[in-house]
């Protein structure tokens, strides 16, 4: 297929891609049966990779051929490798290995020499994954096999550059990037890495500070995927580069973004540790709107600690210095925070009245994010004095905000506060289709976190039906997730559920333990911020 012009809307070349895709799945099932030549071109192999286990987990029956450096025909090894019966088709990777060195000529004429043998051999699609530069070799050694090319399908950006990288608009742009679903986070991340490399290992002038900016994006892309360990790898990088460039801005957003990390795993002490730094610098440089952000950050470790009074006392300076700066979506934000603090303390009113002026500033602002947020909260409110059927108004108004957004990490925690609510009612089949709607989501985006916590809550809604048998390899999924990634908090909370459960399952009674549940909505003083 031919390149698109790209489109003046967000992460422009991300959603080309996106439709590549649909495209090529498209070409398969067409395609079914008969024989056909595709090209698809990929740059990146982790992105090929991704793309490969996608689509062979959705349709059964295709045959992926890997070719080894010594392979010198490439049909015969395709042959070799054949399964009994006829594949749906066959995927034929890595050919850059063969093509390596002094055997290239006779690989290509090899291959081309073959054209009659793959049409005749294969009643179904074959497809070469081949990286961009490879196509200049097929189409001119082996024109006779090329002559039958039907589809090319690109996973290549025009912004993997750095010098093109330098006119994207987005890059940085981490809310957007979180929103992005899976394989969209895969084009996006494989854009940037290349772009980064394309940068080379001592990039000057302008682009190092962009560089800077990419591997932030790119840290926040492979954290929400629940690569916490990469993601940190990323921001150290980052940390390093505005050390020596004494770039102190960038390096406040490293740090802050590192704690953020450490937090999610739950060593807060490390945490809070890099937010007193990123708190020296950001008054060091005067930075208000930065000292407010972090002041923010160390108060919900505090909360996090249980000194909700130590907490309180940094949003009322975070809370100053919005007014100061008349900063309305930072001052809405800790009003929302501050909110959640007299929650626990049992101020219910208190709390509702904040978020009610959290509510107002978002809508004389049109912060249709900060509303859905508000609202959500205040139906937790709502819930917890019992007016049930008033806190699912409020959520339902939440999911219809979240709908015209496009997002899908607010719609999955409104589903999944509904789901609760159904719960309390008795209605447990429909508090399991929308935690089911929420592990869709989850997956849809890669949200390892909070994919755990809906596998939890389907557990818990399983046992609370007397099937703990059932539920009981749920939350053990749950509690891997949460651990194998690194989000200690949340496999703590998970922990002693699968306890529980592994209880009662053996005993054949339905577990009657606390749940893990799902977040409110996000915590916007927590939220990373580049």
């Amino acid at each position: 297929m031919s390149k698109k012009t790209a489109t003046p809307a967000s992460f422009a070349q991300t959603a080309f891609q996106r439709a590549e895709l649909e495209a090529f799945r498209r070409m398969l099932t067409v395609s079914e049966g008969t024989f056909s030549l595709s090209i698809v071109l990929c740059n990146s192999p982790a992105l090929r990779d991704h793309l490969i286990e996608h689509v062979t987990s959705e349709m059964e029956g295709i045959q992926v051929t890997r070719i080894a450096e010594d392979t010198q025909d490439i049909f015969d090894l395709a042959q070799r490798q054949m399964p009994n019966g006829r594949p749906r088709a066959v995927f034929i990777v890595d050919m850059e290995k063969a093509l390596a060195g002094q055997r290239s000529e006779r690989v290509l004429q090899g291959l081309n020499v073959s054209r009659e043998q793959w049409r005749s051999r294969h009643q179904c699609p074959v497809v070469f994954w081949i990286a961009e530069y490879v196509v200049a070799l097929l189409s001119t050694r082996c024109r006779d096999l090329w002559s039958w090319v039907s589809h090319q399908f690109e996973f290549v950006s025009e912004q993997a550059t750095a010098s093109a990288g330098l006119q994207d608009s987005y890059a940085g742009n981490t809310a957007l990037a979180r929103n992005l679903d899976v394989h969209e986070k895969h084009f996006r991340i494989a854009e940037l890495e290349q772009r980064i490399a394309d940068a080379g290992d001592d990039p000057q002038g302008q682009l190092r500070e962009h560089v800077s900016i990419w591997q932030n994006e790119l840290a926040c892309l492979r954290w929400s995927l629940g690569e916490l360990d990469t993601a940190m790898a990323l921001h150290k990088e980052q940390e390093r580069i505005c050390r020596q460039l004494g770039n102190l801005e960038g390096l406040s957003s490293s740090l802050g973004n590192q704690a953020l990390i450490l937090q999610a795993r739950g060593d807060l002490d490390g945490a809070m540790a890099l937010l007193k730094e990123q708190e020296r610098i950001c008054r060091q440089l005067g930075s208000l709107d930065g000292l407010s952000c972090t002041l923010g950050n160390q108060a919900v470790i505090l909360k996090a600690r249980g000194d909700l009074d130590g907490a309180m006392a940094l949003h009322k300076e975070e809370e100053r210095i919005c007014r100061q700066l008349g900063t309305l979506d930072g001052l809405a934000c800790t009003l929302g925070n501050q909110a959640v603090i007299l929650k626990a303390r049992g101020d219910l009113d208190g709390a509702m009245a904040l978020l009610k002026e959290k509510e107002r500033i978002c809508r004389q602002l049109g912060n249709l994010a900060g509303l859905q947020t508000s609202l959500g909260n205040q139906a937790l409110i709502l819930k917890a004095r019992g007016d049930l059927d008033g806190a699912m108004a409020l959520l339902k108004e939440q999911e219809r905000i979240c709908r015209q957004l496009g997002n899908l990490d607010g719609l999955s925690r409104t589903l999944g506060n509904q789901a609760l609510i159904l719960k309390d009612r008795g209605d447990l089949d429909g508090a399991m289709a929308l935690f089911k709607e929420v592990e869709r989501i989850c997956r849809q985006l890669g949200n390892v976190e909070s994919l755990a916590i809906a596998l939890a809550n389907q557990a818990a809604v399983l046992a609370q039906m007397g099937r703990a048998r059932e539920g009981l390899p749920l939350a053990e999924q749950a509690h891997q997730l949460a651990a194998q990634h690194g989000y200690a908090v949340v496999a703590n909370q998970i922990e002693p559920v699968v306890n529980t459960m592994r209880r009662e399952a053996q005993q054949g009674l339905a577990a009657q333990s606390d749940q893990p549940k799902p977040p409110a909505g996000p915590s916007p003083g927590a939220n990373p911020r580049s």
